[in-house]
């Protein structure tokens, strides 16, 4: 018999709340294994491992700061993202405080789990 992991995207509300895990494990998860009980996993869309991991990534996760990096007077590129996983390869010219503003920033992403800076 296959087994079938299941992928949830949850929306409106319930997609913002912080206890959308408890309602997924505790409510919908529960339903649906009790309809299968050979069901592999139930996730989240959000998840880490569910996320792709690309350059593009990376630069939707910089877009809200991108104004501020160059009004900082710094420049970067996105590399590379993905080819070991967490790793982000940035080249980068600038002041060192917006750096490691960028840094943290990336770092907030659950996807993100180091970052190389590359000298422009």
């Amino acid at each position: 018999t296959p087994i079938f992991n299941v992928v949830l995207r949850l929306e409106g509300a319930c997609g913002s709340c912080p206890s959308s895990t408890t309602t997924m494990k505790m409510g919908i998860e529960r339903v649906l294994r009790e309809r299968w009980p050979d069901l592999g996993s139930v996730s989240r869309d959000t998840d880490p491992e569910n996320q792709i991991f690309d350059v593009e990534t990376v630069e939707n996760l910089l877009a809200p700061i991108a104004g501020a990096v160059t009004k900082l007077g710094a420049t970067l590129t996105v590399k590379s993202a993905g080819d070991e996983p967490g790793l982000v390869e940035i080249l980068y010219k600038g002041p060192e405080n917006v750096r490691y503003g960028v840094e943290l920033s990336l770092l907030d992403s659950p996807l993100v789990t180091e970052v190389r800076w590359l000298s422009a």
